[in-house]
């Protein structure tokens, strides 16, 4: 089964709760993809600002993270 096939299962499946989406993102195109997604029947959450992601994880439990590697608030590594 190949990547597309597998997303449509789990997509038409009759799950009682939405998916929930996290997008991570500083730039506009956040918006883009969360209409997209919701558009979908998935649940969409977007944080502008990566310090709060670990608030945001915890109490929204994510099925799957998007997120932009390069964001001002952080580096994505450790120094």
């Amino acid at each position: 089964m190949d990547l597309v096939d597998t997303l449509d299962s789990i997509l038409s499946s009759d799950t009682p709760e939405p998916h929930r989406i996290l997008i991570i993102d500083d730039e506009k195109m956040a918006e883009y993809h969360s209409l997209i997604l919701q558009n979908a029947n998935l649940s969409v959450h977007i944080i502008n600002d990566a310090k709060t992601v670990v608030d945001v994880i915890f109490n929204y439990k994510p099925d799957l993270i998007l997120m932009d590697m390069v964001m001002p608030q952080c580096k994505g590594s450790v120094s």
